[in-house]
């Protein structure tokens, strides 16, 4: 599974409206085992304060995720081309 891309939601700051929404965050792969995911983002979450963006070229870091946590997420995987099925 490694190098594969997955998305999920999550509840975020839209850096454009500076509202909470329900937001698609999509990731790569880096490794996994029998308890945890490690992703890195493809796109870095913007900083975001009262007084608008913080900073804008901020490196991704890796994010580790249990098999529980993705689980209950409803992680998709991200297929070229395809629109992913919502519910």
């Amino acid at each position: 599974m490694p190098d594969e891309v997955v998305c999920w939601k999550t509840l975020a700051i839209n850096p454009f409206t500076f509202t909470p929404e329900m937001l698609t965050v999509t990731a790569r792969v880096i490794a996994c085992n029998d308890s945890k995911v490690s992703v890195r983002p493809l796109h870095p979450a913007s900083q975001i304060s009262f007084s608008g963006i913080v900073e804008e070229d901020i490196e991704p870091e890796d994010e580790e995720y249990s098999w529980e946590d993705i689980l209950a997420s409803e992680w998709r995987l991200a297929v070229p081309g395809k629109t992913p099925v919502g519910r």
